[in-house]
């Protein structure tokens, strides 16, 4: 079934149906989310969706492919043999970012499957996430090859990256609003101007090989 739905012609009625279950599995997790009103907010009938892509856990695999595939592609597309260890870490961690700023109702469907351990996780998105870690511990290797970077799991690395940039993304407004009142958030306490930023400076002290 995924392969089929991964072929499958990306035509303005798919990619409605996408937005819209995008919207309602960020929104109501996957056991909430019903293929019914999916049909409805997308402006088609329950069998269109079943013809494009299938049923709820198809779609679901679908809506998380789109997006991690395509993540995956630009790692691999955006890493070079000529850039430096640390320019390819850069790129990735931009591309994370990028990922998570343009795909808003991609976050809290992330921290569902996390709080879960996984259990409604596609394997499709599983062979996305696999890719990127595979991207990502070639640079790893490169580095440490150069004597540039010390030997690192790429699974850390990834998650200390990932970590804050999706919970900020959920969270600014908020800190933002309570930052304002002196007696909630002490005044020395402030929110990184570039969320950005702080996270490459931080990955930047896990990889970086300590000179003596």
């Amino acid at each position: 079934m995924p392969d089929r739905q991964t072929q499958t012609k990306k035509t303005e009625v798919y990619r409605r149906i996408v937005r819209a279950a995008t919207r309602d599995f960020s929104q109501k997790g996957y056991a909430g989310a019903r293929m019914d009103e999916i049909a409805g907010r997308a402006k088609v009938n329950k069998a269109t969706i079943y013809y494009h892509i299938g049923d709820k856990k198809a779609l679901y695999a679908q809506v998380l492919h789109d997006v991690f595939g395509a993540v995956a592609d630009r790692m691999a597309e955006c890493i070079h043999d000529d850039h430096t260890p640390e320019e390819n870490l850069k790129q990735y961690v931009l591309t994370l970012a990028d990922t998570i700023s343009n795909n808003p109702f991609i976050p809290p469907i992330m921290m569902r499957e996390a709080a879960s351990g996984g259990k409604n996780l596609p394997i499709l998105a599983i062979k996305d996430f696999g890719r990127m870690f595979s991207t990502l511990a070639g640079i790893l290797d490169s580095g440490h090859q150069r004597g540039v970077f010390r030997k690192v799991d790429p699974i850390v690395v990834h998650l200390s990256a990932l970590g804050p940039l999706v919970l900020y993304s959920r969270m600014e407004k908020t800190f933002r609003r309570y930052a304002r009142d002196p007696e909630v958030v002490p005044q020395e306490i402030r929110l990184p101007e570039n969320i950005v930023e702080t996270v490459l400076e931080s990955i930047s002290n896990i990889v970086k090989l300590k000179k003596d």
